[in-house]
């Protein structure tokens, strides 16, 4: 298997400048961007992963354009997305804050982790179904795909599994 793309400080993709790396799945990396067009934009994350089939490239164009109808709270938004001759990717807003797992491991206590996973899990259940009411399924929910972000608002990530719901399916 082909290695992530390690993408130098300073380099630019499309009219992005990739910065720090923010994280890391199994297919792709995402840094930190900014748009040189239109700087005030603000922080925005790049993910990238390499071209590898053309399979997996639908599916990573696929994550964008279902990112992109879902205009919910605690859903990311995306901007724009392109291709490179070795590169895929797309831009969203970057999100500060930490994983759900970080969170509830750097709880101080019992009572802590608790009260971090019930806020959370209330509000992940608020933004599943507003994805579920457009028609889509996560299918992808752990703790590393939960952000927390510094207001404690909770974020659901990694639409790369999701699926759209066929008319007259059933959750069983």
């Amino acid at each position: 298997m082909r290695k992530l793309p390690e993408i130098p400080n300073g380099t630019l993709i499309g009219n992005y400048q990739v910065g720090a790396e923010l994280g890391r799945g199994g297919i792709a990396i995402v840094y930190e961007a900014i748009n040189t067009k239109a700087p005030e934009q603000g922080a925005l994350a790049l993910k990238v992963a390499y071209r590898n089939n053309e399979n997996r490239d639908k599916r990573f164009i696929r994550e964008f354009e279902r990112l992109r109808v879902m205009a919910l709270p605690g859903v990311v938004r995306v901007h724009d997305a392109g291709t490179t001759e070795d590169l895929i990717w797309y831009v969203m807003d970057q999100i500060a804050g930490q994983p759900m797992s970080r969170a509830l491991a750097a709880a101080p206590n019992l009572d802590e982790r608790i009260a971090i996973a019930l806020e959370a899990g209330a509000q992940i259940f608020e933004i599943l179904a507003g994805i579920h009411r457009l028609g889509f399924i996560h299918r992808d929910i752990k703790p590393s795909n939960i952000l927390i972000g510094e207001n404690n608002e909770t974020h659901v990530l990694d639409f790369g599994l999701v699926r759209l719901q066929e008319r007259g399916d059933t959750l069983t």
